[in-house]
């Protein structure tokens, strides 16, 4: 069982047996990590990939920021008889005893992958950042900016996103030494792509409840399977299970639509409806 930063227990997902992943596939999502020099910006390799930037973070600074450097130069009346020399040791004492000096390596190269890789809202999704790494250290810290005013910490953490968008989610890394490596990945919420849910019910049933609804193919590939997963929640906002159906040999071409159904132990008063969440995973007939 994982843990988030906030000490919730990660929910399990319900594996897609039998099927290999793709790109838009049930694994834990696109791994982001890339190196770069010291100095380089964030630059896009491609639709998932990112160039992560990196910088220092002096000796006095502090995880929400650096602070203001005070005395990195000492500065005074010198008498001239006194020369060069020692102003030049005056300098040099500020310099190093007031941190203005940055810490010596290699920082730390940022990563992460995420689950699921989109879905209608609210979504709550879990960020792995276990691959990043220090060559030359090792990494202490994790910080993630998920885009929506809110941030977390932790190598494992869950978010959940309540609103529709496109959401830029940042991971800084620090390591022993004070270097940091940076890298981000868009999320989409509101839509599970490329089969995106139109319509979905929950509905009581003799045995539990049960989803019933319509998933489109918005993208431009031909869908050879693909699952259907719904996660319920208590009224708490504890996760309670997840269930979902798998559909084999669809064949459904771009802009075709399946009609789904996913039965559940549950009964109707156990969930809350508005915290109910839905999303895809889909296989693609050509490579």
């Amino acid at each position: 069982m994982m843990y988030g930063s906030s000490g919730v227990p990660l929910p399990e997902t319900t594996p897609f047996s039998g099927v290999k992943s793709s790109l838009e596939s049930m694994t834990m999502g696109p791994r982001v990590a890339a190196t770069a020099p010291r100095g380089i910006s964030a630059t896009k390799r491609s639709a998932k990939t990112f160039m992560p930037s990196s910088f220092r973070r002096w000796p006095n600074d502090t995880a929400s920021g650096p602070r203001w450097q005070r005395g990195c130069i000492i500065v005074g009346i010198m008498q001239k008889r006194k020369g060069l020399l020692a102003f030049g040791v005056a300098v040099l004492a500020g310099l190093f005893l007031n941190g203005c000096l940055a810490p010596e390596g290699d920082p730390p190269i940022a990563a992460f992958s995420f689950h699921p890789q989109g879905g209608e809202a609210p979504l709550t999704i879990t960020f792995d950042a276990s691959a990043a790494y220090d060559p030359d250290g090792r990494v202490e810290e994790y910080h993630w900016d998920f885009g929506d005013g809110s941030l977390g910490e932790g190598i494992w953490v869950q978010h959940r996103f309540v609103q529709e968008g496109t959401y830029r989610v940042i991971l800084t890394v620090f390591d022993n030494a004070g270097l940091s490596g940076r890298t981000a990945a868009e999320i989409e919420v509101g839509i599970s792509y490329p089969l995106d849910v139109r319509e979905w019910r929950i509905e009581p049933t003799t045995w539990g409840i049960r989803v019933i609804g319509v998933a489109r193919n918005i993208g431009q590939r031909v869908i050879e399977a693909a699952r259907v997963a719904v996660r319920f929640y208590n009224e708490d906002g504890k996760f309670l299970r997840e269930d979902s159906t798998i559909h084999y040999d669809l064949n459904l071409a771009p802009g075709g639509e399946l009609e789904f159904e996913i039965t559940s132990p549950l009964r109707e008063y156990m969930i809350d409806p508005d915290l109910t969440e839905i999303y895809t995973e889909v296989l693609h007939s050509d490579p």
